[in-house]
């Protein structure tokens, strides 16, 4: 979606393009601000994602559609080779899956978590594995990006993975 603001004086109720209708915000008795908001469906041809996942699948499968259906045909990983990538909750889940591929490029994966596991350490080894983070915790994280720096030196990626529920904004619907 691109949204665009223009400053005009016109009375124009839809845009000339999309024929939308247009939002507008008084400024002053002569200028109105008016936002276009123009859909944009230049990367999938005209067409739009829908939102029920199996469907997708259903029908990349049936239009064969190789972007889609295997990863590999536009993505190698190559440029993390070498470089030393920072995984917060890589000991299990999609971070552990995460942590597997970036070592199977070459890269140098550094993992941030609450708790490590054997398959873990010896993944990436001991030293790159700095558990007892929570990342909720200011303090925890301020230390284990010190330790991390103080261990290693810079780091070229970080993939933020880990997460957590803030309670406070929880609604139920």
């Amino acid at each position: 979606m691109l949204i665009i603001f223009k400053e005009e004086l016109c009375n124009e109720v839809n845009h000339p393009i999309t024929r939308r209708p247009t939002i507008r915000f008084s400024k002053s008795p002569c200028f109105l601000y008016t936002i276009y908001i123009i859909i944009i469906y230049e990367t999938r041809g005209g067409t739009y994602s829908i939102a029920d996942q199996t469907q997708r699948f259903a029908n990349a499968k049936e239009e064969n559609n190789q972007r889609y259906l295997d990863i590999n045909s536009v993505y190698d990983g190559g440029d993390l080779s070498g470089k030393r990538v920072l995984v917060t909750g890589g000991n299990r889940g999609l971070g552990l899956a995460i942590v597997k591929e970036l070592v199977a490029i070459g890269a140098t994966a550094i993992v941030v978590c609450r708790s490590s596991t054997k398959e873990l350490s010896n993944l990436v080894g001991q030293w790159n594995v700095y558990d007892g983070v929570d990342v909720s915790d200011d303090e925890a994280v301020t230390k284990a990006a010190k330790r991390v720096k103080n261990d290693g030196g810079a780091i070229d990626v970080v993939i933020n993975n880990a997460g957590y529920f803030y309670g406070p904004c929880e609604v139920s619907i």
